[in-house]
C-alpha cells in the first residue's frame, strides 16, 4: 500500500512559536536546509499515512484521545508508527487532540 510522503514542523524560531505546513517550509526554506537545519530551527513530524476516526490526518508527536479515555502520543519506532500500540490498531478509536508542542484542545 503506498502512502502520501510528507511532512509538517514545529518551528521554533518565529515568535510566538507555531506549525508550519510541508508547502510553508519549502517556501522558506531550500529543500537540503529542511534537513540539514532541521533540529536547530524546527521539528519536523512526518505524516503516518492515516486518519483518525474523524478524518484527521495523524502526524508524529500527534496526542491522541482513544475512546476508552486514554491519551498517546504517536511515535515512530522499528519500522511502524506506534500509540502505545501499533497505530493501524487504534486508528479507528482515536481523535487526534493536539500534539505536544501546542496546547491540548478538546
Amino acid at each position: 500500500m503506498l502512502r502520501e510522503i510528507k511532512f509538517r514542523a514545529w518551528d521554533k524560531i518565529t515568535n510566538p512559536n507555531r506549525m508550519k505546513t510541508w508547502g510553508q517550509l519549502l517556501a522558506q526554506y531550500q529543500l537540503t536546509q529542511v534537513f540539514t537545519a532541521g533540529n536547530d530551527f524546527f521539528e519536523l513530524m512526518q505524516f503516518t499515512g492515516l486518519r483518525d476516526k474523524n478524518g484527521k490526518e495523524i502526524y508524529e508527536l500527534d496526542k491522541l484521545l482513544l475512546d476508552d479515555g486514554t491519551g498517546q502520543i504517536v511515535h515512530f519506532a522499528n519500522g511502524c508508527f506506534f500509540a502505545g500500540e501499533p497505530l493501524q490498531n487504534v486508528v479507528d478509536v482515536c481523535a487526534v487532540i493536539g500534539n505536544v508542542f501546542e496546547e491540548v484542545k478538546r
